[in-house]
């Protein structure tokens, strides 16, 4: 069975996440449901990209290339 991309999600990514969560609500619900609702990388948009890469950058001080690097079998 396809995993959804927030099943597959890095730690580093679901850290940051829980994080949001706690400041941003709303934004995190819909990120948050973009990912349940999703399974693979490309259906990826932009916005979601966007927030997504300062997710990362929270949690890691790193800014992703791409959205495989923050996905487990991607």
């Amino acid at each position: 069975m396809v995993q959804s991309l927030l099943e597959r999600a890095k730690p580093q990514l679901l850290n940051a996440l829980s994080k949001q969560k706690e400041q941003y609500p709303s934004l995190n619900k819909y990120t948050e449901g973009f990912l349940e609702k999703n399974y693979f990388c490309n259906a990826i948009t932009w916005e979601i990209w966007v927030d997504l890469r300062g997710l990362w950058l929270m949690e890691t001080n790193e800014i992703p290339d791409n959205p495989w690097q923050i996905f487990e079998g991607s």
